[in-house]
Order: C-alpha cells, then sequence, then structure tokens
C-alpha cells in the first residue's frame, strides 16, 4: 500500500505531509487490503471518518445497524456487509456489484432484500443509503479500535 500526501517545497511542512501519506495508507489498508496507491485528498470524508472520537462513532444508529449485520454474518457465515458495501459502493448498480462480490445478479438481489428485512431499511431510499454508506466505511475504519466493533 503506498500513501501519498499532498507535497510540499516547504521543509517545515514535510512531516505534515509524511503524515498525510502514512494516513492514507493506513486507511486505504483498512478499507481494502489490496495493493494501490492512496492518495490523501482523494480521502474526503473517509480521513474525518478514521479521526471520529468512539462516543461519535457508537452513536450513530446506522453504524449499530452495521454491526448487527455484521454479527449476523458471523454467525452465519454469511456475506451481507460485504454486499451491502459493494452495492453502495457502484451506486446500487447491480451488474457492477454482482461482478466485483463474483455472484450472480439474483444472488445479489436475494441478498439486498435480506439486508432491507434485518435491517428494517428501503435501500430504494437515499438518505438512508448515505447514511448506511456512510457507516459501512466508519465500520470498516474503526473495525477493532473500538469496543465491539
Amino acid at each position: 500500500m503506498i500513501g501519498v500526501g499532498r507535497g510540499t517545497l516547504d521543509v517545515r511542512r514535510a512531516r505534515a505531509v509524511y503524515d498525510e501519506a502514512r494516513e492514507a495508507a493506513e486507511i486505504g489498508l483498512r478499507l481494502e487490503p489490496t495493493p494501490r496507491v492512496v492518495a490523501f485528498w482523494e480521502l474526503g470524508v473517509l480521513h474525518w471518518l478514521a479521526r471520529l472520537p468512539e462516543p461519535i462513532v457508537l452513536a450513530n444508529p446506522f453504524f449499530d445497524r452495521v454491526v448487527a449485520l455484521d454479527l449476523q454474518d458471523q454467525r452465519t457465515h454469511g456475506e451481507l456487509v460485504a454486499t451491502l458495501e459493494a452495492f453502495l459502493d457502484h451506486g446500487g448498480a447491480l451488474g457492477a456489484a454482482s461482478e466485483l462480490l463474483g455472484v450472480h445478479r439474483n444472488t445479489l438481489l436475494y441478498r439486498i432484500d435480506k439486508i432491507e428485512q434485518n435491517l428494517g431499511v428501503d435501500l430504494k431510499d437515499a438518505p438512508t443509503r448515505l447514511n448506511l454508506h456512510v457507516a459501512v466505511k466508519a465500520f470498516r475504519l474503526n473495525r477493532g479500535r473500538l469496543g465491539g466493533a
């Protein structure tokens, strides 16, 4: 994993640029362990999510739903969190999400229906999708750091 900071010609900012590059690499590893280049300036909200204090992350009811889904995955050896993340990462595009997951489109639709039922949500609702997407990313970024997550 390679992290890239914003760069500088000012030697006094060299440490800050190094810290940005390191953070970009760490965030990249937490989200997806596939080796790649992660630029700090492209992180946007992911930078914030990785730095949120534990009480704020844990107070998010959508985060709780993702944790519950993960617990179900652990009990059933399921892939619901990964399915939700792929679906949201691809903007609801079933073909792209099913290809990423390596499952048939009908399998993806079945899992999406199961996620909606288990979480009591409608993934056609834009604010719900946004909140769940942020919660999934917060879950990935904070896994292992937070108690119970």
